[in-house]
């Protein structure tokens, strides 16, 4: 049913609104529909892939946790939980170019963290062959292979949580993923009784909404769908009680 939450992100409305306009256009009854059709998926577009809209929905989501200056204050943590992101499933491309811009961040962050604890391990939780080519790159960036373990599921978020339950010795670690999706993966992962270390990377937005572009482009749109992505899944979590209170 993912189908049905790609319809309800902005660029999902505009394309139904335009589809709608360009069949209506054939039919004069409804040709005055179909103009208002087509000024409002233009509007929608001018609205919503400005950066000021893109960033004043990320934001909040973005920067609700600090990024972890200091892993070493926290003694007691052991592990660093990296959440999986996109990653190309082609063997023809060096595998530094096969993750997206999100998994490749995470990565980058959990193997920063692992230098300045001494005592963690990193554990890759997510989709199975993302988990594969996620443990492959931190092992070419130097992570012996002893301090990395792997957590494959087929699901999301809220199932790697409920998968990493009898992986993680102590309910407290850190948790690294891109910092749009901080929000969400922090109330999965407590509802379940851990209490994680937000490590947020990969942000999108600034903080303050007047620092981005005005200016419509594709790329804000992007981001705009992303949060409001966030929004729903976060929405549909504490519709079903599979997310703590925010």
């Amino acid at each position: 049913m993912s189908w049905i939450k790609d319809l309800l992100l902005p660029s999902g409305l505009i394309m139904l609104l335009l589809l709608l306009s360009s069949v209506l256009l054939f039919l004069p009854r409804w040709r005055r529909i179909a103009y208002l059709a087509i000024a409002s998926a233009t509007s929608f577009y001018l609205v919503f892939s400005s950066g000021w809209t893109s960033s004043l929905l990320l934001s909040p989501l973005e920067y609700r946790y600090e990024s972890l200056q200091q892993p070493g204050n926290y003694p007691d943590v052991e592990n660093i939980v990296v959440l999986t992101a996109y990653v190309a499933d082609d063997p023809l491309m060096p595998l530094s170019s096969r993750f997206n811009s999100n998994s490749l961040f995470r990565i980058v962050e959990a193997h920063n963290i692992y230098k300045a604890c001494e005592r963690c391990r990193i554990i890759v939780s997510g989709t199975a062959r993302y988990v594969e080519l996620m443990h492959e790159q931190l092992l070419a960036l130097g992570i012996p292979g002893t301090d990395l373990l792997t957590d494959p599921i087929d699901g999301h978020t809220v199932d790697s949580a409920e998968s990493l339950a009898w992986k993680l010795e102590s309910k407290q670690f850190f948790l690294v993923t891109s910092a749009g999706h901080m929000v969400r993966s922090m109330g999965v992962f407590r509802k379940q009784g851990f209490r994680p270390v937000p490590a947020p990377t990969d942000y999108l937005m600034p903080k303050d909404f007047t620092r981005a572009s005005i200016m419509p482009t594709a790329q804000h749109l992007m981001f705009t769908d992303l949060a409001v992505n966030e929004y729903l899944g976060i929405l549909w979590y504490r519709m079903t009680g599979k997310i703590e209170s925010l």
